[in-house]
Formats: structure tokens, sequence, C-alpha cells
């Protein structure tokens, strides 16, 4: 391995730099490699036109033959052949005036290929047979060479490695940031210290020793202390000899392979301390590997499972179902996991519900194995379950018996009103106003219930149409005015758009001001429609916006809240977005996506806004094949947030793509479709077009290696949006969108500016290339910018010479080839400065008219690089990492011979990585790769990824790479890999780690602080952040919205009405262990949380968090299971259980007050002019028959006011129905009297005139919940009702027997209908779906509740429900809770 540490004696010529020059060995190959290509070309010019030229100039510089042959002006024809006009401008001004130039860089198109030329232009001396001498440097590969250079900084940079190199004099010549930061400091401090004075003075001898004999084909590795500033660290130094004297080192920190170890143990730690059953399946479906929670819940051994069959430990029902679920997996996508729910029995034989995750393990091309993850969701179901019946308990309350006592209120109320004037007629027409209100809440109620009862899926929705129902459907009377200006479009939304837009109007027209003014509007952008209903009223207050958007119950000032739940209903199950703007007056703005964009073609915006779906417009033009039309979508998605501009459009087939190619309209073909038949013709016209193929498939490795060999690039499709995403980098890359005069400024000037100016460094600094590519030799030399170029034509007659003043001048003592093929090197020296000058020779000849022409460029800059160059590749080469460079494109444009070493191969360059990459990893490299791309911040990543050697076996490595930039575009990456060794190496500790990163579900280790410690692939698709920049951070940066009941955040922050409270009235009763701060600190038991994640996709998700405590060590393992899809249903449930309880528990009973106010005040008017008055009880009720007299005034108010408290009643009931199924109304010992006597008091209060006669057991108490109460008094209510006496009486009777209390309960003097009570002694089920009466589901389910049950018993005089609940152990029972 040679490098460029040593130099020639100043002065003197040198040998040509193709001649083999060595210069002191390495110096000379770096002068050699300086010079390489440079290839001169002089032409003789007389008036503008060519006289002779040292080579074809058709080649050299692209002009036409006739230029060449000087029968066209030479100017203008390299005009025409020139990339960019400006520069050649100049060098015609130039010309034309007889100046010199020097240093004009031009970029030209030949028949080879795009060249880069520096052009330097004299006038010849008086007399010469042509008058001017144009002289043109090929300096193509100098941006190449200083790409190397920045290359190889990069990657000395980048190794993992510490690594160092040091002169002849023992100096050290460079040292990288690792083996500084191992001692503390800078790189800076130690370039030109003797190395030496770094080793510990005890470890000198032996290291003087050890450097002594070493030469490049010697290397030593060893251990030595080294110290600094009173720091000491013994590093691990593989050393080989230099060249030109000195040594490389490459260093590494002992015990660095046990931190790895720990590492991996942590994924034992997980998987075994995990509350989930998880398990990992081989080829076979035979368990390899089950954890302590899968051994528990099964009541085995996890040791004794393992060689099981898959159904020996489960039910056959549930074997079938994992066996269908496994096949899935086998067939599907590689990156897709496979749901599937399971009922199993516990150790205790108790049914469990649980919902399993199954992924595939890959090798080889094919699934290998399975990986299982189980979350017992049994309780979940059921509170789903108890939402379920409670939404339909309560919808049926407010849409029948709600709807019908309103419906009778208002009918008593117009005849009322017809019935009386004055004062009594305009309370009638109050009491009426109120019963239309609540008319309109029940049908707003009512179409909620009905969307979450029918839960449609979005489909095409003409807008304007559905715009127009709802504005012919609202009433805002003859001042209002509503504005529609909505244009004829599709969009996707659920079918009751039109409701969500009558809301609006209908909130705006009542609360916009007596005159209101609305508008309706609709906006079209490329993709999406923007609906605007504005008003110019007072706006929606700020309150009741914010407890919209927070999910909680809205105030009362400004409505029901009912209609505004509704239209966010709509639009979040359409997929839309909603906000409000309130500064003048309201605006309510939706975004529904369009339905007529799915196949056109689309555009990226960047900050200008939508544009054009017109693909001519567009900067890349891409062609999609594929018959995925939402691998489309997620393209356009992702194309649509870039700049410059990217139109996707759809091939139908093969030939549509060959077509689209054709027509020239496209740049860059993007397709699956490697395995199509018509794969043949379709790579011919994209070759045809000179259009870049890209793969994007879900497995890259489709079609045969000629077929994958022909695209330019790979992508995993994947299932996200991510891989989307690097798609169009790659795109962008591939089609050199908005690039082109940027490159040809990089390779063209900047190339050429690179010898002719670099700045000075002081002696301790990193170097690296500079913006014009220019950069400085090895650290601890001083090199001064370059003297730029000599040029000198001499004749017979004369000499023309032109010398920059910092220029050395000519060697006349050199001696370069002829025809300016390449250069002689000298070394001159400039006061103080040593240059490298290389010189040209070339003769032309002009009517027997010799022109010699001397061309000298400093080099000194060119051979600076080079030598450093050479330097960091020896210490790349030398690195113990095995360290690698790949493309864009996928490609290996380097890699070290550590890394050939590890795969078997010699040379990998320029072969797709795909070639060497286990199946399946290349995948998950792009998917790392997409992360660091969406995080600017993160700049490297950390992952084992599997390769394949040579011999077809199979190394795992530990890759540490970074993405790589040229021109602010995605360029490749650099990988510094390790091998995985010891603990990581061991095969059950690799079935953890297969389990933990195979695993749909994420999962992290935390330390005793909370910071994340472990976290696997999941989680890192999650969050979108790698695990290098996860690991460190606290839990609650990452899971920042934690409850303990998926509602209240456990952090004790107050909820929506500032206090603790639940969404049930009255409260739940909450676990004080989950209170904590610390919620990722169990305390001995698991615990389970939910959590609101915004992922990297920008959507919210919802998981459930299991938490529990290891005894290995002092922290928290936590396994995340997405319940956001599950959990949908369970929140829409809720949200409409809120709904509806809110009209019941404000709506209803504030209408009722006034309601029931309105018809007492007339009923006192009309009593008071009735001397006669009638029969009352004592709360005012008319206790006679009312409904024989339905002309009476006073009747008919008396009937309202019954009619309204028999719904404040069933309103009451409801509520205790409600509460019913809250954790707070658990069973407890309470006393039978007390119980019977509160259920009696409240059936008097809020029914029918009742009493009741209860005969019971002294002290007697019964276990039941407290709603309890509340069921009695429905069924007291229930057989009054039905009693023909005025004031019935209920009769009680009690008995005790076998621990049990049953209670008879009957009407004496009348019999008990069976129509009435059947309800009552239902099923709960029952008592729902077929009587829909509420009172009687809330006894059925009490009873139930309670272990209890309910019959009808016809055996005695007269026939009663007889109720046995379980007796309590004391007789001393708790009093019931209201």
């Amino acid at each position: 391995m040679t490098d460029g540490d040593s130099g020639a004696a100043d002065g003197g010529a040198e040998p040509p730099a193709d001649a083999g020059s060595t210069d002191g060995g390495a110096a000379g190959g770096a002068v050699a490699d300086a010079v390489r290509e440079r290839r001169c070309v002089a032409v003789a010019l007389a008036d503008g036109r060519v006289v002779d030229a040292t080579a074809p100039l058709d080649a050299a510089l692209g002009v036409e033959p006739a230029v060449a042959t000087g029968e066209a002006d030479f100017y203008d024809g390299l005009a025409a052949a020139a990339t960019d006009g400006a520069p050649m401008e100049r060098v015609a001004a130039a010309a034309a005036e007889g100046a010199a130039t020097r240093g004009t860089v031009l970029a030209v198109e030949t028949d080879a290929g795009r060249r880069v030329v520096r052009h330097a232009g004299l006038a010849c001396p008086p007399d010469s047979a042509a008058d001017r001498l144009a002289l043109f440097e090929d300096v193509t590969r100098t941006r190449e060479r200083a790409d190397r250079l920045d290359l190889f900084e990069t990657l000395a940079e980048r190794a993992r490695d510490g690594l160092f190199a040091t002169d002849g004099a023992g100096r050290i010549a460079y040292c990288n940031e690792p083996f500084a930061a191992w001692l503390g400091a800078d790189p800076a401090p130690f370039v030109g210290r003797s190395v030496e004075r770094v080793v510990a003075e005890r470890e000198r001898p032996a290291w003087t020793a050890a450097v002594g004999d070493l030469d490049p084909e010697t290397e030593l590795t060893r251990e030595f202390e080294f110290r600094w500033r009173g720091s000491r660290v013994v590093l691990s130094v593989a050393l080989t000899g230099r060249s030109g004297g000195g040594v490389l080192g490459a260093v590494r920190r002992p015990g660095h392979e046990a931190e790895r170890a720990d590492r991996v143990e942590q994924y034992r730690t997980l998987v075994e301390s995990a509350a989930d059953p998880m398990w990992v399946v081989d080829v076979d479906d035979r368990i390899a590997l089950a954890n302590a929670a899968m051994g528990e819940f099964l009541g085995a051994d996890p040791a004794d499972l393992e060689g099981l069959a898959v159904s020996d430990p489960v039910p056959s029902e549930a074997a079938e179902r994992i066996a269908a679920a496994l096949e899935t997996v086998r067939a599907g996508d590689r990156r897709r996991w496979h749901d599937t729910d399971l009922r199993l029995p516990d150790a205790e034989g108790r049914d469990r519900r649980f919902e399993a995750t199954f992924g595939p393990v890959r090798a080889d091309g094919a699934v290998v194995g399975t990986v299982g993850t189980f979350r017992d969701v049994t309780e979940r179901e059921r509170r789903r379950a108890e939402l379920e019946r409670l939404r339909r308990l309560l919808a049926g309350v407010v849409c029948t018996d709600v709807a019908d006592g309103v419906r009778e209120i208002g009918e008593l109320a117009d005849r009322l009103a017809e019935a009386v004037d004055g004062e009594p007629a305009a309370l009638a027409a109050a009491i009426r106003e109120r019963a239309d209100a609540l008319s309109a809440l029940v049908t707003k109620t009512a179409a909620v219930d009905r969307i979450v009862d029918t839960d449609p899926g979005p489909t095409t929705v003409a807008l304007d149409e559905a715009v127009d129902r709802a504005v012919a459907s609202v009433d805002g009377g003859s001042a209002a005015a509503v504005d529609v200006d909505v244009p004829s479009v599709d969009v996707r939304a659920v079918p009751v758009v039109d409701l969500a837009v009558r809301n609006l109007l209908d909130n705006a027209l009542r609360h916009a001001g007596e005159a209101p003014t609305v508008s309706v509007t609709a906006t079209l952008a490329e993709r999406s429609v923007t609906l605007s209903v504005a008003d110019d009223g007072p706006g929606i207050p700020d309150a009741e916006l914010s407890a919209l958007e927070r999910g909680a119950e809205t105030p009362l000032e400004h409505g029901s809240g009912v209609g505004l739940w509704l239209v966010e209903w709509v639009v979040a199950k359409s997929g839309g977005d909603l906000s409000f703007a309130t500064d003048d007056g309201t605006r309510a703005t939706i975004r529904f996506d369009r339905a007529d964009t799915a196949d056109g073609p689309l555009s990226g915006s960047g900050d200008r806004g939508a544009t054009t779906a017109d693909p001519g417009g567009a900067d890349v033009r891409v062609c999609h094949l594929d018959p995925d039309r939402s691998a489309t979508a997620r393209i356009r998605e992702a194309a649509a947030g870039v700049d410059p501009t990217v139109a996707v459009e759809r091939a139908g087939g093969v030939d549509g793509a060959v077509d689209a190619l054709a027509t020239g309209r496209v740049d860059c073909l993007v397709t699956d479709r490697l395995d199509d038949p018509g794969w043949d013709r379709l790579a011919d016209a994209a070759a045809a077009a000179d259009v870049p193929v890209v793969c994007y498939a879900g497995v890259a490795h489709a079609g045969d290696e000629a077929r994958l060999t022909a695209v330019d690039s790979l992508v995993e499709k994947g299932t996200g949006t991510a891989p989307a995403a690097f798609l169009v980098e790659k795109v962008l890359a591939l089609a050199g969108a908005d690039g082109d005069a940027p490159r040809e400024r990089d390779a063209g000037a900047d190339a050429a500016e690179s010898d002719s100016e670099a700045p000075d460094r002081s002696a301790g600094e990193a170097v690296r290339p500079s913006a014009d590519g220019a950069a400085d030799p090895t650290v601890g030399e001083t090199v001064e910018p370059s003297g730029g170029a000599a040029l000198r034509v001499a004749t017979d007659a004369g000499t023309a010479t032109r010398v920059p003043d910092s220029h050395p001048g000519f060697a006349d003592a050199a001696d370069p080839p002829a025809d300016g093929e390449s250069a002689a090197v000298t070394t001159a020296t400039v006061g103080t400065s040593r240059r490298r000058v290389g010189e040209w020779g070339l003769t032309l000849s002009v009517d027997g008219d010799d022109l010699r022409v001397r061309y000298a460029r400093d080099l000194t800059p060119a051979v600076a690089r080079e030598r450093r160059r050479a330097l960091l590749s020896a210490l790349v080469d030398h690195a113990r990492d095995r360290i690698s460079v790949v493309d864009a494109n996928g490609e290996v444009v380097y890699h070290n011979e550590a890394f050939a070493d590890a795969l078997g191969h010699e040379d990998m360059v320029g072969v797709h990585s795909a070639e060497f990459m286990a199946p399946g990893e290349l995948e998950k490299g792009q998917l790392a790769v997409q992360r660091l791309l969406a995080t600017p911040e993160l700049d490297s990543e950390v992952l084992d990824v599997a390769f394949e050697t040579a011999d077809g076996e199979r190394v795992t490595l530990a890759l540490h790479f970074a993405v790589r930039r040229e021109a602010g575009e995605y360029a490749g990456v650099v990988n510094v890999a390790r091998d995985v060794t010891g603990a990581a190496a061991d095969p059950r500790l690799e079935r953890y780690r297969t389990l933990v990163e195979s695993a749909g579900d994420p999962m992290f280790v935390v330390d005793a602080d909370g910071r994340l410690a472990l976290v696997n692939e999941a989680l890192e698709r999650l969050l979108g952040r790698p695990r290098s920049a996860l690991r460190g951070t606290h839990v609650e940066a990452a899971f920042a919205t934690v409850t303990a009941d998926g509602d209240r955040p456990v952090d004790g922050a107050r909820g929506p009405d500032g206090g603790h409270g639940s969404d049930d009235e009255g409260g739940r009763d909450r676990d004080p262990a989950v209170d904590t701060d610390e919620w990722w600190r169990p305390v001995g038991v698991d615990r389970t949380f939910c959590a609101r994640v915004r992922g990297a996709d920008g959507d919210r998700h919802r998981y459930e968090l299991t938490v529990a405590d290891p005894d290995a060590f002092d922290g928290a393992v936590c396994t995340c299971r997405a319940v956001t899809a599950r959990e949908r249903r369970a929140a829409e449930l809720a949200r409409l259980k809120r709904v509806l309880g809110r009209v019941l528990r404000h709506n209803l009973r504030n209408e009722l007050t006034l309601v029931t106010g309105h018809a007492q005040l007339v009923a006192d008017a009309l009593a008071d002019g009735d001397e006669t008055g009638g029969d009352t009880d004592d709360t005012g009720l008319d206790t006679a028959d009312d409904t024989e007299d339905t002309d009476d005034p006073l009747a008919l108010a008396r009937s309202i006011q019954r009619a309204s408290d028999d719904l404040a009643a069933t309103a009451t009931t409801a509520r205790t129905a409600e509460r019913a199924v809250g954790p707070g109304d658990a069973e407890r010992a309470q006393s039978l009297s007390t119980v019977v006597d509160a259920a009696a008091e409240a059936a008097a209060e809020r029914r029918r005139p009742v009493s009741v006669s209860a005969t019971l057991p002294a002290e007697r108490a019964v276990v039941a919940p407290p709603s309890l109460v509340t069921g009695l008094e429905a069924l007291f209510g229930a057989l009054a009702r039905d009693s023909a006496a005025d004031a019935p009486t209920v009769r009680v009777r009690a008995s005790e027997a076998d621990g049990r209390v049953e209670c008879r309960v009957s009407l004496p003097d009348s019999g008990v209908d069976r129509g009435t009570v059947d309800p009552f002694v239902a099923p709960p089920e029952a008592a729902l779906d077929r009587h829909r009466d509420a009172g009687a589901w809330l006894f059925a389910w009490v009873v139930d509740r309670a272990d209890g049950s309910a019959r009808v018993d016809d055996s005695g005089d007269s026939s009663a429900v007889v109720v046995s609940l379980p007796a309590a152990d004391s007789a001393a029972g708790e009093s019931p809770t209201e």
C-alpha cells in the first residue's frame, strides 16, 4: 500500500509522469495521479480559423469537421459545442481584443461524452504565420479526484476504529476524531506531535520496538496504554508500516464487544420479562422459543414447549386459526404482519380472548419461520361490548321514548294554545317551541347514532349535490340569505356528508343574528376540495371549540353541541380535516379528498402552491407501471411535497408504458414488472428513450440477474409511505432534475479552479477540499495557492510569454513528451514555498513555420490532494472495520480489504449491494436510510445486517452507516461494519433478537432513569427515528401522552371540566396505583396504559402499553400493541355515549324544566279561574283521569306536566343505566329495606303515585350494585302504570334460604300483566333487543350482574315477579348510592 508522505528534493526535473516516476516512492505516484489524463491540445489560429492543431478537434473539443479543418470560424464552432455560452463569450472577446487569457473553463459535448477543458490563449509573436495560440488542458477528472479525496476524508472520520498515521520521524501526520476522542481531545493538538509523547512512558520502549521493523507488508496488533493531559486509556492498536517511513494505526478499545454482548442480552431480558406471551416458530411450524409469559399462560415450562407443533398446546379451533395465519404470513408480502383473534383457555381453564400478531422470519429468499406476539384483550372486548349495549339502550331512549314523549307534548301544546288566549296561550306556544327544539335535537342525535350504527365508509359523493340538499333542508327565515358557490366536483366522503353541511348551515342561521348572511363556497385544488361555511354572526365561543377539539362535551351556551359532533364525525369518517375560524363571524372549513384524480397525473409543488395536473409543466415526469393503484397514490403523495416538481402518470400495462416512453414525455420509468413477459420490449423502449428504470417492488430480487442488472436502481416497496419518499429521492437523482447547470459548474469551473486557488491553513487543521475543490496536502505542511499556468509560444521570429506573478516559471531542463499527451513534473522554489510544476510541450506547423508551445501548470494543490488521498486511502484500507461505500443506485463504489475479506470477494466495485445481502436485508437498510433522510439532524444509524459470502454462507455484521449527499441530493451511504461476535452469536440469543426485531409490535427497554436502552425496528418505524437517536432519549419524549384508562393522563392532568372526572356522570372508581408521574416505572406488577403517539406519517396512533418489571436489571421492559383500528369502534361508541348521555343529562333536563314550569303556570292561571279546582295530590297534579276530557285546558296543561315528568323519569333511568356499566357500580352489601324504601320514594316522586307495602327480614342485606334502587323503581313504576287504581299499592315480601334472599313483588288488588313484566324477567340482551325498555334493561342488567335471577310466578293468589339475590355475609348493609 502506497501513500504520498514523502517528496522529492527541491529543484531539478523529474521524469514524465507516465514514465513511472515514483518520487521517493508514493509521492511520485501522487504526482502521476495529479497529471494523469491531463492531455493538452494546442490550436494555431489565423483570423479566427484553425490552421493547425495537435490533435483532432472534433474528438477533443466536439467541434464540427468544418471548424476543425478551418472552413468555419473556430470560436463560433466552439460555442456551439459548449454547454454554457457565458464562458465562451469571454474567450471570444479576449481573442478579438488580442488579450491573453488563463484558466477559463469550458464544458463541451463530444462523441465520447462530456469533457471539461481549461483554456489559455496568447497572441503569437509578430510575423508568425498564425496570429493566436489557443491551448486546452483536459481537466475532466479533476472534480472526480476531488470527490475521491472527500470520500476518503468521510470514510476516515466515519470509521469506528481510531485511525492515525505517522511520518518517518514518528510525528502524527493525521488522526481522526474517534482516536482523539478516546484521549479526551480534538485531533488538532496531536497533529505534528511525536506519537511517543502520547504513549505512556512505561510503554514507550515496547512501542519503539514494535514499530521499528514494520514495513507495508507487516502487521502487528497489541495493546498499549496512551495518555494525554491526565487521562489514560488502554487501546488495541493494529500497526503496519508506510512505504516512505512511519506507520498506520487502527485503534480499538478493548471491551467494546462486551458492550455489544450486553446489548444483545437485553433482547433476552425484553422477551423473558414481557407480560405478553411470545414465541418463535420454525419452518416446520414447531415452537423454537417460548417466553415465560407464554409458559405461564399455557401452564407449562417454556422449555417443554420448544419442539412442539404449534397446534399441540392450544384447542383445535385456535390451532386452525393459527395455521391459517402462518400460511398467510408465508404467502404474503415480505413486510406484512398478520393479525388474528384467538380464544384460548388459560392455565385454570378460563376462556380468554387474544389478539395475535404473526410476522415472517426470512432467509435465503424464503420464509423460514414466524414470530408471534399475543395480547390478552378479554377485558378490552368486554368493555367494548358494554359500550355497544349502552349505545343501543341510550339511543333507544332518545330516539324512541324521548321522541314519542316530545311528540305528545307538542301535540298537547298545540291543543292547549287553541283552547286558551292571553298569557296562557303565549306559554303554550313557548312549550311548543321547546318541544320543537327537543325534536330537532332527537333528529340530530338519531343521525349521529345512525352513522355509528351503520359505520359507513368513504365513497364518491357529488359535493355540489350534497350542498344543494343541505341548503334545501334548512329554514333560516325570510330575512336569512344563503349564498352558494360550489362547482360540480366529486369528493371522497361518507354518504351522509349533506348532514354535516346541513348542521353547519343550521348552526350558522340560528346563531348569526336576526338577518344572517351565510355563504357556502368550495375551492378546488389538484387533489382536494376545501368547503367553507361562513356567517357574519358572533362566532362559536372559544371554550366550545376547544372542547370539541379535545373530544369533550361542549358547553350549553351554544345549543346542544350534538350538531357539531355530527359534523366532526362525518369529516373524520370521510378522512378529511375540519377547522374553525372565529375572528369575524364563524368560518367552518372542511377539506375533502377529490375523487376524480385517482388516475390522473399529479405534480409536486414545493412552496409554489398547487400546480397543474398537466405533466408537461413538471420538472420530472415519471411513468409508473404497477397494477397496485395504491402504490401510485403513495408515490404521488410523496412527490407532492418536493421541489423540483414531479408528475406521476399511471400506465395501464406494458403497451401503455412503451407508448409513453416513445412520446419523449417520460424522464423516469418506475415499475415492478421485472417478471413480465413484455420486459424486453419495455427495457428496449426505456433504452431508446434514454430513460432510467427503477424497480419499485415488494420483492426487489424479482426477475433474473440480467433483468436486475438492467435497472438503474432498486427500491423496496414495503407497506408505508417512507419507501415512496425514498423512491422520489432516487428518481430526482437519476433524472438530474434542476441540476444540469449546477453540475456543469461543479465539474467545470470548480474542477479547473481547484488547481489555481487553495487557501492557507495552519499545520494543525484537519483539511478537506474547499468549495472550489482545492485542498491542502498531508496535515503538517503549509501549501500556498496554485500559481496558475504559464504559456509560451516560440517561433524562429520571436517568443511570446505569459507568466503569472506567483508562478515559478519554466524549467528549461524539463523534457516533456511530445504532442501534449503528458507532462514532465519539476520541483521549484518560490520564496520559501516548494512548488510542483507540470510542463507540457507541443509543436505546430503553419506554412512551414514551427510554433513551439510550452505550457506549465502549478500542480502543487493537486499533488497535495493526491498525497492526502493516498494517505487516507491507506489508512481506511488498513482499518479493521469493514468499510464500503454504496452510491444512490445501490452499487458499490468502494470497499476496503477488510470488507472484501469478510465476504470472500476480491472486488465488488460496480456490483449492486443486493448481490451480497441476504434476502430481505436490502429493504431493512433502505428503511433505515429513509428514516435518516426524514430526520436531517441525524446522520448515522446502526443495525445488524446479514450478508451472504462467496461460499454461500451467512455472516451478520453490525452495520454503522451514514447518508452521503452531493449537491443536496441523496448520493448513497457509507457503511462501517464489524462482526457480530461473542454473546451476539449465541443461537438462542439470536432467536431472542429475531423475535424482537421481526415482531410487528413496538418494543423497548428503559433503564432506571426512564431512558431508552433498547428499541426494536417496529418502534423505529413508528417514530420515524433511528435507534441511534432514540437510545438515551427519555421515554416520555417518545410517548408524551400516556393515560391510565385511555382518557385521563396518568400524570394527574385535569380533565376537560377542570376536574379529575371521567366520561360518566358520577365518575368512575380510579385505581390510585396508576396515578403516578413515572408510569414507566412498574412496582412489582405488570401494568397496562394507553398512549397516543404521533407517528412518522404525521398521524396520531393509539397504542396499548404493557410495562413489566424485570428481575435482571433496574429498569422496565415495554411491549406496545396498536389498537388504533380496534379501538376506533370503541372510541366512537364512547363518544356517542357522551353525546347521548349529555342529551339526557343536560339538554332534556333543561328543556323539560321549562316545559314543566310553563305548564304549571298555565295550570295555576286556569285553576285560579276555576273555583271547583279538581282532585289534586300534594304535588299539584290532577289525580283524576285527564284523558277523558281532552278539550279541557286545565287537563291539557296537567297532561303536559305528567308527560314531562314521565320523560324526566325515563331520562333518570337511562342515566342510571349509563352509570351501571362503570366500575363505580360494583356489587356491594346493601340493606334490603333501605333499597326498597328508596325505590318506592323515587317511584312516587318521579313516576305515578304509588305506595309500597313491604314485609322484609329484619336487617337483611343483599349483594347487588347500587343501581338496584333505580331498577326496582322502574319495576314499581311499570306495575303502577298498568294498575286501574288512582294510587296503587305494590306489595313486597321477602324470605331467605340457602344464602339467598327471594323477593316477591306483586299488585295485591290486581294481577301482574305479563306484557308489562316480561321485559323485566328477560335476559339483559333480550330486554334490550326485543323490548327496548330502559328501565327493564337496567333491572335485568342489575339482577344478572349480581348473580341473581327474576321470573314471573303465577302459583299464588295473584301473579308476582320473583327476584332472587345473594344474601350478604353481614346483616348490616350499606345504604344504596343514588
